[in-house]
């Protein structure tokens, strides 16, 4: 007679957590999720930091967003945009364009895009 076959689960397995269902009006869901992004935690790991008195081993980060910084970016870029438009008009009906526009539309462009980053969380100088 053969031994019975254990069977052992994959380790994603023995790592997934279950649901848990809780009901909150918007308001109190507007308050979790802001002390949640304070802490730079997503809402769920937030909710097991107050509950359980740690995150978790794998609970996610969320980038800390500047929107002030991220509205200005944006305009910006919108800016940046147009000057390209143009810049792409002059050269589709093949006129010259002053080399020194171009240079001047990345190197604004290159600004945005570090302001962007920064205001996302991945600029460590920020």
């Amino acid at each position: 007679m053969e031994p019975p076959k254990i069977k052992f689960r994959s380790g994603s397995e023995k790592r997934q957590r279950g649901n848990l269902t809780i009901r909150l009006d918007e308001a109190e869901r507007a308050k979790l999720e802001t002390r949640a992004g304070d802490r730079a935690l997503s809402l769920a790991a937030y909710i097991r930091l107050c509950a359980l008195g740690d995150s978790g081993p794998r609970a996610r980060r969320r980038a800390p967003v500047n929107g002030e910084l991220l509205a200005r970016a944006n305009a910006d870029l919108n800016r940046i945009g147009n000057n390209l438009n143009q810049i792409a008009r002059v050269l589709n009906r093949k006129e010259s364009v002053a080399m020194r526009a171009i240079e001047a539309t990345t190197a604004e462009l290159l600004v945005c895009l570090a302001a962007v980053r920064r205001a996302a969380g991945y600029d460590p100088k920020g």
